[in-house]
């Protein structure tokens, strides 16, 4: 800053000129690039998803933007290493619950398909006294919420 009475040496002009020359060499830099990328990401990421989502396009396209996805999210996957050898369905499983592999594989298997009938079901908005009963017994707490749900519903 400039002591009372003594006139700037330095030019407004030049400031401004300074400024504007450093300011073009960071839009030409890397920098200004990868700014002007990162302004964009979640667009690009969106719009990936919905290439992938749309089953008008082809299988390959969706498959392919589907991974790019994946490989945002999660990184570039890392081959699972195995020593090839087949499961047998008989050697003890994993989840501690003293099931085989084969029995594990079966209430995965079986847990899925429930699942996606009850997904199926409240999309539908079936209401769940119609649900099958193998769904209502394995859904006992959701069916407990939605009938007190409905019990505290104002009719008019």
């Amino acid at each position: 800053m400039a002591k009372a009475g003594k006139t700037s040496v330095f030019d407004p002009r030049d400031a401004r000129a300074a400024i504007k020359k450093h300011l073009q060499r960071l839009q030409n830099s890397s920098n200004g690039v990868q700014f002007e990328a990162q302004r964009h990401e979640v667009d690009m990421v969106n719009l990936l998803v919905d290439l992938a989502q749309d089953e008008s396009n082809p299988a390959t396209l969706r498959r392919q933007c589907a991974l790019d996805v994946v490989t945002l999210a999660r990184g570039v996957p890392k081959p699972w290493l195995h020593t090839g050898e087949d499961l047998n369905a008989d050697t003890p499983g994993n989840a501690g619950l003293g099931a085989t592999v084969g029995q594990e594989l079966e209430a995965a298997k079986q847990t899925s398909a429930l699942d996606e009938q009850l997904a199926q079901l409240t999309a539908r908005n079936v209401h769940p006294r119609d649900w099958p009963e193998n769904v209502r017994s394995v859904a006992a707490d959701m069916i407990a919420y939605y009938e007190n749900e409905e019990a505290n519903t104002i009719t008019p």
